[in-house]
């Protein structure tokens, strides 16, 4: 979901969409779970947001993983690691000892979120406290396996197997839902964006070939039909999904890193941008004090949002901003120090 590289390596019309996803989830959970639902139309659209962050994770990270192996002819596994603990854990530990020091949630939920097992099961009890961190799961989960199995298949020039394996991972999600596993199959889908990322950052010069070929009119296309097929109610929603709805996300976050658009200066502008930086305290904090019906009104959840922000912005600027850049020069220390250990005396 959220960058580990530099502030400066940032692609902007990503920081953008990170905004575009951060606002998604808020105001699906609005409609969801506050008290001013009634008044607000049709919801759901905090999953889209999700989608955006899956498809960004996949193709930030592996962008980067790929820029190292090019540049070096291989890559720190521990460095990784150590880039994306810095990343998340700080302010994720911030949030979770709030979550228990406010009693919000039970210690055993806490304990659950802090091992990354909140989409294996409910990390709350009658209230949603704690339980958006089932995305993280599935993000540390993948990024266990996925460096150490990139490393591999870029040393032996095998990274075709990556884009089988996306391109596959519908047709097997559909098998498992006809041959009723639809539980498992509902867990492996989300992964199926942080492959699609994944390839698009492989096959980046390729794939961006194709699509300044169609131009600016994809993404204009792309766009309003991942909301259209989102709403998809018909029997054909699942294979909508999977075959439809997660490449158009994929296609349209890519696109806005090779094509300029009219949605560019939008997604580019300062405070999209500054949004989307600060997406991931955002999406951390929100989930409290939107998810609440105990009889609110508007002016709790605009002063709730305002609340948010300013955690957010507080926790980027003396929590991960500075841990972002301590673990990047600890990396390219751990970098330099193998390399030279590696010169034959």
């Amino acid at each position: 979901m959220w960058n580990t590289e530099p502030t400066k390596g940032r692609i902007a019309a990503l920081d953008g969409w990170r905004c575009c996803s951060i606002l998604l989830v808020m105001y699906g959970h609005l409609t969801t779970w506050s008290s001013i639902k009634h008044m607000l139309p049709v919801g759901g659209y905090e999953f889209v947001g999700v989608e955006f962050f899956f498809v960004i994770s996949g193709f930030v990270i592996c962008s980067g993983l790929l820029r190292e192996f090019e540049s070096s002819g291989r890559i720190s596994i521990t460095s990784f690691y150590i880039r994306r603990c810095f990343r998340i854990l700080p302010p994720l530990i911030l949030f979770l000892l709030a979550a228990w020091y406010l009693a919000i949630a039970p210690p055993r939920f806490i304990a659950k979120a802090a091992l990354f097992l909140c989409n294996l099961t409910r990390c709350s009890a009658d209230r949603p406290a704690i339980d958006h961190t089932w995305s993280l799961a599935y993000e540390e989960q993948f990024y266990i396996v996925f460096p150490v199995t990139l490393a591999v298949l870029l040393t032996f020039r095998k990274r075709w197997i990556l884009l089988s394996v996306a391109l596959a991972w519908p047709i097997l999600l559909t098998a498992l839902y006809y041959f009723k596993h639809g539980e498992l199959a509902l867990f492996l889908s989300w992964f199926e964006l942080l492959l699609f990322g994944a390839a698009f950052a492989l096959y980046r010069e390729q794939a961006a070939r194709i699509v300044r070929r169609i131009g600016p009119i994809g993404l204009y296309v792309a766009v309003p039909m991942i909301f259209v097929t989102f709403v998809s109610g018909s029997r054909a929603a699942t294979l909508i999904t999977l075959f439809v709805h997660y490449p158009l996300i994929a296609y349209a976050v890519f696109t806005s890193t090779c094509v300029r658009t009219a949605l560019h200066p939008i997604l580019e502008s300062i405070p999209m941008r500054y949004l989307g930086r600060i997406s991931y305290g955002v999406y951390l904090f929100q989930q409290p004090l939107l998810c609440s019906d105990d009889g609110q009104g508007p002016s709790f959840y605009i002063a709730a949002v305002i609340a948010i922000i300013v955690l957010a912005a507080f926790s980027y600027a003396f929590i991960e901003a500075p841990l972002i850049g301590f673990s990047a020069r600890l990396s390219d220390h751990l970098k330099t120090s193998a390399r030279f250990s590696s010169v034959p005396a």
